[in-house]
């Protein structure tokens, strides 16, 4: 089967896989794709809740698709691309990655886990918003931070911020904020770190009720962080006894998998 530009879709429909892998390869950006909003809700039905989910032809597997992985050559992910896969746990990204489009991961409600590559020079619009992240690290190479980027991000910890990018309006609205997904009201709420380096003003650009802006300073003698008076050999540092270990998120390698049957694959020409 193809898709609406042409590009061939090769999707195994098996239904005894309980974890099914998306992969995404070739070269070059991604297209853009618009998201399918159902806003019918049964109280007495939860299959019949309202949905919002993207019309990219991997859509309709939201309830199979358990990984991400973009292969090397991508170099955008476009706008809406996974929007309300939510049962996707995991997704690797390329270091050919510079572009994470507009609501890109949107509502991948039980996301854990992801790498950031250095790769990366922009996060657009709601790219991340209402994830399950727990730990976030911009890399330096960002310039660009979008709109509500990272907000509803319920379950998050700690962001650190490594460069200077140029940060859009309320980048962290809603972070450490839980709420009731039918109702929407606030069921639980805890502080998150937001590690900005001293010259970055985090505190007028996208801050939020709940995000406490720490401020560091490198130091050039040694190569350290200074960090409330305290020395990091690395920003990682402040994250250890966290789920993300060492610099950014990291999986089990998406291409372990990547040979066995009963996966989803797209190829972008």
């Amino acid at each position: 089967m193809t898709d609406e530009s042409g590009n061939t879709i090769y999707i195994d429909e098996a239904k005894t896989i309980k974890s099914q892998q998306l992969n995404i390869t070739g070269n070059g950006a991604m297209k853009n794709y618009t998201n399918e909003i159902n806003t019918f809700f049964d109280q007495n039905d939860i299959t019949k809740s309202a949905y919002i989910r993207t019309k990219a032809p991997w859509g309709a597997y939201n309830n199979q698709i358990t990984q991400i992985n973009i292969e090397e050559g991508i170099t955008d992910l476009g706008n809406n691309s996974f929007v309300g896969l939510d049962k996707v746990t995991q997704a690797k990204l390329p270091d050919t990655l510079e572009v994470i489009g507009a609501s890109a991961f949107y509502l991948c409600k039980n996301l854990t886990q992801i790498n950031i590559p250095s790769s990366l020079t922009a996060i657009q619009y709601a790219g991340f918003y209402a994830t399950n992240l727990e730990n976030i690290v911009v890399p330096s190479t960002v310039s660009y931070i979008g709109e509500v980027a990272f907000g509803g991000n319920g379950n998050l910890e700690a962001v650190i911020i490594e460069g200077t990018p140029s940060l859009d309006t309320n980048v962290f609205s809603g972070i450490g904020d839980v709420a009731d997904e039918r109702t929407w009201e606030l069921i639980n709420t805890h502080p998150v770190k937001i590690y900005c380096p001293s010259n970055l003003d985090c505190n007028n650009k996208g801050q939020s009720a709940n995000g406490t802006i720490i401020s560091y300073q490198s130091s050039n003698d040694t190569g350290q962080f200074i960090i409330e008076g305290k020395f990091y050999n690395s920003l990682s540092d402040l994250l250890k006894g966290k789920s993300m270990p060492k610099r950014i998120y990291t999986i089990d390698e998406a291409s372990k998998v990547a040979g066995k049957k009963n996966r989803f694959s797209i190829k972008y020409r």
